[in-house]
């Protein structure tokens, strides 16, 4: 029996294919790990700024003298921080152990630590709040550095770490703009109703705790799912017939509310028929960054011209001309791709004398 060996290079390490930004937003797992920083990670701070708020103003108009006052802010600030030294630590261990496993366990510590910081109770509670607040510091300067370290493993290009973290950063501030406005809802709630907030802070801790988990259970039965993007990317298998498409017509077209994501999930399956590429993203893949992130339009369309400028180079559209367009007026971009798009399907169809695609390959 042949057995298939793998190839090493001189230093003796396994050569391997580096992934783009591309093939990492066209898998699961990119959007699994997303989805679970926006709970575990930025969606249970949410909850957890609220409840910090309370707890400030608990101690500020409480019984307690200026000198208490200050002694409880340290501790309970300086608990969070030491929690994120020791959080570096544990996404240390994690990143040399199973990863997806070690991100479900900190989301369940990070929830039973946001519990302890919430609960009420006497005087002595307040060895308990410090230590809830240890704990979600350490979960979450874990969380932190493990998903940027997972996504880090494929090891590609400079765009693959602007794309791949920049659509985190945009998450993480559309939260951080929600958390300002929790917690002023959770602070009228703690003046009325105290134990109501502490309710809706607990159920929220919950529910994102369990959302996020979900997310990442379909990657532990998948295959190979330890080694997330430090192995080779999938193949790309998904494309759709190529049909030349009146460039004007598109363009108007645009301008009807969602059919912009629709020529993008068709676009790129086209492309993929006519260009396959790593450099772009799956169809379903484009259809989703786009819907939740508008600001990639530009890059996803810079993407698709730089495809088809390779295959095709005269004449070549400018990927410039196209992001800015993509920024400021979109079916104008639309018409240039589909344009360009129309001219590779023809000589893709059309044979030359020598019987074969009207273009080198």
């Amino acid at each position: 029996m042949n057995i298939p060996t793998a190839q090493f290079d001189d230093q003796g390490s396994q050569h391997r294919q580096s992934w783009t930004w591309a093939d990492q937003i066209s898998t699961y797992r990119f959007w699994a790990l997303l989805a679970f920083f926006l709970f575990a990670g930025a969606g249970m701070d949410l909850f957890l700024s609220s409840a910090q708020q309370m707890r400030w103003m608990e101690v500020i108009h409480g019984s307690h003298s200026s000198s208490q006052v200050g002694v409880i802010t340290a501790w309970l600030t300086c608990s969070r921080y030491y929690g994120y030294l020791f959080g570096m630590l544990l996404a240390w261990f994690s990143m040399r152990s199973r990863p997806v496993v070690w991100l479900i366990v900190l989301c369940g510590l990070k929830a039973v630590g946001g519990a302890l910081f919430t609960c009420g109770g006497p005087e002595w509670i307040i060895v308990v709040r410090v230590l809830g607040n240890a704990m979600v510091g350490m979960a979450s300067g874990a969380i932190w550095l493990i998903i940027p370290s997972i996504l880090a493993g494929g090891r590609g290009s400079s765009e693959m770490f602007v794309v791949s973290f920049g659509l985190i950063g945009l998450a993480n501030s559309f939260v951080s703009y929600l958390s300002g406005l929790s917690m002023g809802l959770m602070y009228s709630y703690s003046r009325s109703s105290s134990s109501t907030g502490i309710i809706i802070i607990l159920i929220g801790l919950v529910v994102f705790a369990i959302f996020a988990i979900a997310f990442l259970i379909p990657l532990l039965v998948l295959p190979n799912w330890r080694e997330l993007f430090n192995g080779n990317p999938p193949p790309r298998g998904y494309a759709l017939p190529s049909l030349q498409h009146d460039p004007i017509a598109a363009a108007l077209l645009c301008l009807i509310p969602f059919y912009s994501l629709y020529w993008i999930y068709r676009a790129h399956g086209e492309v993929a028929a006519v260009a396959p590429s790593r450099s772009i993203l799956s169809p379903h893949a484009s259809l989703l960054v786009t819907f939740f992130f508008p600001l990639m339009f530009p890059i996803v369309m810079v993407s698709l011209v730089d495809v088809l400028n390779a295959r095709i180079s005269a004449p070549r559209r400018s990927p410039w001309a196209v992001g800015i367009w993509a920024f400021f007026v979109l079916p104008v971009a639309v018409w240039l791709v589909q344009e360009k798009l129309n001219q590779v399907i023809y000589l893709t169809q059309v044979p030359n004398p020598n019987g074969t695609p009207g273009f080198t390959s």
